[in-house]
């Protein structure tokens, strides 16, 4: 898969970063491997490794939204995460965030979570992982329309605790 999408031109940020300019100004992105082993002592040296830079919005891809409460308050703007395919079974159809796997695992499954002033975004993917079953957590397409300003209020988001 890397090598492809190498030869289509596409990057990937494996503990690294770049900063990119938008409309908006620059935005810092940095890319942190998924680990089990030694997960908050890795995430916090590739952090550590691409320091903020004042007045840029830092975004962090982080595979897994189980991760997200390791990274220090302030320290990502935003983190978009995705390995969790929404929970894959619960009410999310019904108009309900209510999943099996926020029930048993305690963990961010989809949709917006806040923690201090940090934001998480985990997207619901398409498809299933391991046992072939989804149900009443569809699948997403999402468009995400990011405001950001450096001094800006935290937004209303579900609370990781």
């Amino acid at each position: 898969v890397a090598r492809g999408l190498a030869q289509a031109g596409v990057r990937l940020l494996i503990d690294e970063a770049e900063t990119v300019e938008t409309p908006a100004g620059p935005v810092q992105i940095v890319g942190v491997d998924h680990r089990w082993r030694d997960r908050r002592k890795h995430l916090l040296e590739a952090l550590e490794r691409f320091p903020r830079t004042a007045g840029e919005m830092r975004v962090v891809l982080l595979h897994d939204p189980g991760g997200f409460r390791l990274i220090p308050d302030g320290e990502a703007d935003l983190v978009l995460s995705g390995h969790t395919h929404g929970g894959q079974v619960g009410f999310v159809s019904l108009g309900l965030s209510w999943t099996f796997l926020r029930l048993f695992v305690k963990m961010p499954d989809h949709g917006l979570w806040a923690l201090g002033r940090n934001r998480l975004y985990v997207h619901r993917a398409h498809g299933h992982y391991g046992f072939p079953l989804r149900v009443g957590v569809p699948s997403e397409e999402s468009l995400l329309r990011v405001h950001w300003e450096p001094t800006l209020a935290p937004a209303a988001a579900g609370t990781i605790s």
